[in-house]
Formats: structure tokens, C-alpha cells, sequence
């Protein structure tokens, strides 16, 4: 279930079992964006029994709610590239799960090289790929710019295309995972800010809240851009860092409107380009254009 008590963890309507989950647990979660509802999910499909996430505010109110929601199958280490293939096919089968949308649009992407030797990367990169599932090709600038007209090939000597990536609501996504983590039993606490933590002799954790205290096993930090606060809680200094990222979302294009049309509903692939320091995909019928700033803040 969903609750939302700022003032008090219990109320009439709610059962034994439900009382004692929140006293002790055998996990705590702190943080309802992405990353918390999907720890809770996951761990309450597998078994855990008593699963306890907490957020401060409401699901999404931190970096979920505004992410850009790019997915990939790649990445250059070869175990991560396998945890990229898992959570994307999971987005098809959490919508059949809870009945959930989560707004995926597979697009594809392409990362372009404005150099022999960033080409060569890719075809490195292709050596160490062959073995994984996901389909994944080089490409030549002829085929970058079919693939999307509206790209500036000046300067882009080539391309690694993936086609199986896209972007996903994050929102909605999110408001999956926590349909899910009620539906296998774990519970999702609103409105219930953490106001420290102490780890006890025996490994175990205290975490204070003002609607009282919950004992349990295990702890996890998913805070998102409140982890470090989060953590100096525990004594711990944890090495993260909030930067200041921004995108802008351009006016409706008349050239994507009659694209995708054209194309039976299908968007232009996402652009990363690492030398440019930017990402741009399709939002709507208009352009989402995210660029990292020189000077980080």
C-alpha cells in the first residue's frame, strides 16, 4: 500500500502485520525516486518479506522527476552492458506486471566520433560486444544523416549505432516500480523524512523519522543527490557530488511532425556526442537538448 502520514505511522485501518513492518524491517530504503522503487521492487519480488521505503516527500520529487530518461544497451564495461540489457527488457514486462505504463520509446541512438581514432574506439568496442545480445553497429556519416536529416554532419567522422535504446518517463516508470513493490508486499512511507541514522553493536540499523523509529537489518542510501548528507548521517563520506545539469525542450519542428508521420510514428535516434558534451533526442514532436556545461557548479 501508499502511505502518506506525516503525523503518525499508524492508524485504525491498518492491520498487525502492517504495524509491525514499520517498527522493524528487514530492509529500509531511503529515497522514492527511480532507484528506490526499483530496490524495493526487486527485492520484494525475490522474497524479502519486509520492505520499508521511505521518502521525504513524494515519489519523484528529486532528480526522477526531471531526468531527461535516456536508456541504453551500451557501455564500454562488459558487466554493466549486461545490467543495461536486464533493465531495459524490464520496462516491457513491469507495464504487463502492474499495468503500468512507463513511456518507452525506442528510438535508437547513435554516438558519433569526429575522429579516426574515436572511430577506432568503436570498432574496439565492437571486438568486445560480439558475445552480447543487443545489436550494435558502426556506422558511416551517409547513414547518420539518413537516420536523422537534421543533424549538422560537419566535422563527424562516424558513428556507433545502437538501435534497441530510447528514453522512458522516469515518472512513470517510477509509479511502476512502487506498484509493484506493493503488489509483493513491501511497503512505501510518504511525507516521512529520515532524521538520522545510528548503526547499532550488532550491525543493525536505527532510523529516526518524526513519525518514530524502525529497526532493521539492512540500510540502503538511495537518496539520490541527497546521498552524501544522507550518508555523513552514518559517519560515512560518501564521494558524491550534486552538479547543476539543465536541458531545453525545443517548440514543435515541422520536419519531425511530417517525419514522423512519414515513418509511421517512429522518432529520430538519440545523439550522444562526448566531444560536443551534449545529448539531444526527440521530445514529442520537438527537440530535447541537454548540454554539460564547462564550468561545473
Amino acid at each position: 500500500f501508499l502511505s502518506s502520514k506525516p503525523n503518525g505511522f499508524l492508524d485504525k485501518h491498518e492491520s498487525v502485520e502492517t504495524r509491525h513492518a514499520k517498527d522493524n524491517a528487514d530492509v529500509v530504503i531511503i529515497g522514492g525516486g527511480c532507484v528506490g522503487t526499483s530496490v524495493a521492487y526487486h527485492l520484494a519480488k525475490f522474497g524479502v518479506k519486509n520492505v520499508v521505503l521511505l521518502e521525504k516527500t513524494e515519489l519523484t520529487a528529486g532528480s526522477t522527476w526531471h531526468a531527461a530518461g535516456l536508456t541504453t544497451y551500451y557501455h564500454p564495461g562488459i558487466n554493466l552492458r549486461k545490467l543495461h540489457w536486464e533493465s531495459i527488457k524490464l520496462f516491457a514486462s513491469i507495464e504487463k506486471e502492474t499495468d503500468q505504463e512507463v513511456g518507452f520509446h525506442s528510438t535508437g541512438s547513435v554516438r558519433l566520433a569526429h575522429s579516426k581514432e574515436h572511430f577506432n574506439e568503436f570498432k574496439y568496442m565492437m571486438t568486445r560486444h560480439q558475445w552480447h545480445e543487443a545489436n550494435q553497429q558502426l556506422v558511416d556519416t551517409d547513414t547518420i544523416h539518413q537516420m536523422h536529416p537534421l543533424l549538422n554532419m560537419e566535422g563527424i567522422y562516424g558513428g556507433l549505432y545502437t538501435p534497441g535504446d530510447g528514453h522512458t518517463d522516469p515518472y512513470s516508470l517510477t509509479m511502476a516500480f512502487a506498484k509493484g513493490a506493493r503488489m509483493y508486499g513491501a511497503t512505501l512511507l510518504q511525507d516521512t523524512p529520515v532524521t538520522g541514522t545510528k548503526q547499532r553493536a550488532d550491525g543493525t540499523w536505527e532510523v529516526d523519522t518524526p513519525s518514530g523509529k524502525i529497526n532493521t537489518k539492512q540500510l540502503v542510501n538511495a537518496a539520490g543527490f541527497h546521498a552524501r548528507e544522507l550518508g555523513q548521517m552514518a559517519g560515512l563520506n560518501l564521494p558524491l557530488v550534486p552538479i547543476h545539469h539543465q536541458y531545453l525542450v525545443s517548440a514543435s519542428i515541422p520536419f519531425l511532425e511530417n517525419w514522423q508521420k512519414n515513418e509511421g510514428g517512429r522518432q529520430v535516434p538519440a545523439i550522444r556526442d562526448l566531444r560536443g558534451s551534449y545529448y539531444v533526442r526527440q521530445e514529442r514532436t520537438g527537440l530535447l537538448i541537454g548540454p554539460y556545461e564547462g564550468k561545473i557548479r
